[in-house]
């Protein structure tokens, strides 16, 4: 099967799907865009914490995945 995924939606309720998809798609070089929807909270909010997470996630694993915040898209 020929599968193309170009985008991914979710929902954002912590930001912790949002950085494990985001960290995800670097790592494995995905083309695919990521949206986050937020449920509470905004988008500079939402931005802020998944950046934090990232980092926390990085620094705990000792991962060198780049994850840039132009990566993180909430709407």
């Amino acid at each position: 099967m020929n599968l193309r995924i170009d985008s991914i939606f979710h929902a954002v309720g912590s930001g912790g799907t949002s950085a494990g998809l985001v960290m995800g798609k670097e790592i494995y070089n995905m083309e695919a865009d990521i949206y986050g929807i937020h449920v509470c909270n905004d988008s500079d909010y939402f931005t802020k914490r998944i950046q934090n997470i990232i980092s926390e996630t990085k620094e705990a694993y000792h991962l060198d995945a780049p994850a840039k915040p132009s990566k993180i898209n909430i709407r």
